[in-house]
């Protein structure tokens, strides 16, 4: 589906004048050098957003507004991200980015089961700022974890000699 709009076309006479040429702007349906509509922009986020990359494409097809993966891919990256509502009860867990080379800690609203945050490395004071950034939480670890303030690996990787407990942490399995 192609749209054709007519603009006009504004030509400057001033000698001093960096620009040369001038056209009309249409703000309420496209942006300057666009290739969608503002409308059209819109429900291919919709769409990236209830079906992801690959599907969203081929139903993109289906509506002649055809556009890639990556294009919805990346017109969800551009989004804003809904703020997070205030958080009671977080869970905490660490996972691989790459297994055996890149961990990470993933921390997870409870009361509304969806990841809040996903910490860069599990080092007991990374998740001790974040904490100190969100008072008033309780934390609650996987069994495997001991409760402590600075760390929480039983193995010992990420304990600190303090071992100071968390007021508001609880085991779970």
């Amino acid at each position: 589906m192609s749209l054709l709009l007519l603009v006009r076309k504004f030509f400057c006479v001033n000698i001093g004048c960096s620009r040369r040429i001038f056209t009309e702007r249409l703000p309420t349906v496209t942006a300057p050098w666009a290739r969608r509509t503002y409308r059209l922009a819109q429900r291919l986020i919709a769409t990236g957003l209830a079906l992801g990359g690959a599907a969203g494409a081929r139903l993109s097809y289906q509506w002649s507004s055809g556009v890639s993966d990556s294009t919805l891919l990346s017109l969800l990256s551009k989004q804003a991200l809904p703020p997070i509502a205030p958080v009671k009860t977080v869970g905490v867990d660490d996972f691989a980015f790459r297994k055996g080379q890149n961990y990470g800690t993933i921390l997870v609203d409870l009361d509304r089961h969806r990841p809040i945050a996903l910490l860069e490395d599990r080092e007991a004071n990374t998740l001790a700022e974040w904490l100190q950034q969100h008072p008033g939480v309780q934390v609650r670890f996987k069994r495997s974890f001991q409760v402590i303030q600075t760390g929480h690996d039983t193995r010992g990787t990420r304990c600190d000699s303090s071992r100071r407990p968390i007021p508001s942490a609880a085991k779970f399995s």
